[in-house]
């Protein structure tokens, strides 16, 4: 459980890197292609659509790096409670065939079952 807790934290960090030069590329990229549209363009545009096209230049990369986080962070988190779950599952089972194999065992030897039909 401890491999498979430290091998996701270390994805996530890789992810989480990975995710900010993705951030940082796609702006610079958003960046070249706004100064290329010429101002009169965006000067006549209305209010709306400088908003909307604000929040899909910076709130898209944003978005997805959050729901990258999140799912890794769910991935791990029920990870760790399925591995706990079947220890405890495994914990039940010897129990239970530990219990039954002693009662197996002092009823015989104290003829608590009769074996014989007759």
């Amino acid at each position: 459980m401890v491999n498979s807790l430290t091998t996701g934290v270390f994805l996530a960090i890789i992810l989480a890197v990975l995710g900010v030069l993705f951030l940082s590329e796609f702006l610079k990229a958003m960046m070249v292609l706004m100064e290329e549209v010429d101002n009169n363009v965006l000067n006549q545009g209305s209010i709306y659509l400088k908003i909307v096209s604000a929040s899909m230049i910076f709130g898209l990369p944003i978005m997805i790096s959050l729901i990258i986080v999140v799912s890794i962070i769910l991935l791990l988190v029920s990870s760790s409670y399925h591995a706990e779950y079947k220890k405890e599952l495994k914990d039940k089972e010897e129990y239970i065939i530990m219990e039954s194999s002693n009662f197996l065992y002092k009823a015989y030897s104290a003829d608590y079952i009769s074996w014989d039909d007759n």
